[in-house]
């Protein structure tokens, strides 16, 4: 302990780690909610969708504050940054399928691939390796794979299965 800092009496942003998992559990349930009603609202094309981004735009600040209790400001604002682009990517992913536009379905599938990629290496590296960069990406494919088949359902009339997947997407994120 001799390399610990004593506690600053005047930080009022510190939490115990198992109310900083509870935190997280429920953020990434919501962020997985948001973002399947999100998908689903832009393959419908609704007047709703501002909606439904400005409420997972401010889980992504939530998100954002809880990672800052541990990494600080500069790792929520890097953290903020690559989650905005993920949430990005599955509409871009949602907006293809509503157009039939195969090249920009083709772009967002990739662009979640390299936000996958970008986004392990990010945790492992605040991490210093205890989020191995390989298992982050395998879990951030799962994530992935789920949004966009549960999108996929909803859009072939299958609402039955786009909940169902949506519902094991929830249990996924809150771990």
């Amino acid at each position: 302990g001799a390399g610990v800092a004593a506690p600053d009496p005047d930080r009022t942003d510190v939490v115990g780690a198992g109310q900083l998992r509870l935190l997280l559990e429920e953020l990434l349930g919501v962020h997985g909610a948001l973002t399947a009603q999100m998908m689903r609202e832009a393959v419908d094309g609704t007047a709703a969708m501002p909606t439904w981004i400005d409420e997972l735009d401010g889980n992504t600040l939530e998100l954002a504050g809880a990672i800052g209790l541990v990494y600080g400001p500069a790792g929520a604002d890097g953290f903020e940054q690559l989650w905005s682009f993920h949430t990005q990517f599955f509409l871009d992913y949602a907006d293809a399928l509503r157009t039939g536009d195969d090249e920009k379905l083709a772009d967002a599938i990739d662009a979640l691939a390299d936000y996958r990629s970008d986004f392990a290496s990010f945790l492992a590296a605040a991490t210093g390796g205890l989020a191995p960069e390989d298992a982050v990406a395998a879990l951030l494919a799962e994530h992935i794979t789920q949004m966009t088949d549960q999108l996929d359902a909803y859009r072939d009339g299958d609402l039955a299965t786009s909940i169902r997947v949506e519902a094991e997407g929830h249990d996924y994120l809150r771990g």
